[in-house]
């Protein structure tokens, strides 16, 4: 089991979509909404949806099948977090999780 804390935040903060641009010692940093020792989830900038959050490993990777099966386990942890609080915030009526697998184009093509 992945530890884990929550960071609340009173407003949807800006966060760009890559994980190259992180490092582990964004822990306090308020655009973190949730971290485990793994990985750390923040609101998208440019969400589909209110309530659209990133969760994106401390470790660069290509894709989610380059995860140790221990990052996957901690990814879907804090997709669980990450429901609670959209869930305390928006309130929606269902929920889309997914994962980006992109060759030759950035992400947020």
């Amino acid at each position: 089991m992945c530890a884990r804390s929550v960071i609340p935040s009173s407003k949807v903060a800006d966060a760009p979509f890559s994980s190259s641009r992180f490092s582990k010692n964004l822990s306090d940093t308020e655009d973190i909404i949730a971290r485990n020792n793994l990985c750390f989830a923040l609101w998208d900038r440019v969400p589909v949806n209110k309530g659209h959050a990133l969760v994106i490993p401390f470790r660069h990777t290509p894709d989610f099948f380059s995860l140790t099966p221990e990052e996957r386990a901690a990814v879907v942890d804090l997709v669980v977090v990450c429901r609670g609080l959209i869930e305390e915030n928006f309130s929606p009526d269902g929920y889309n999780v997914g994962f980006n697998v992109l060759r030759g184009i950035s992400p947020e093509t």
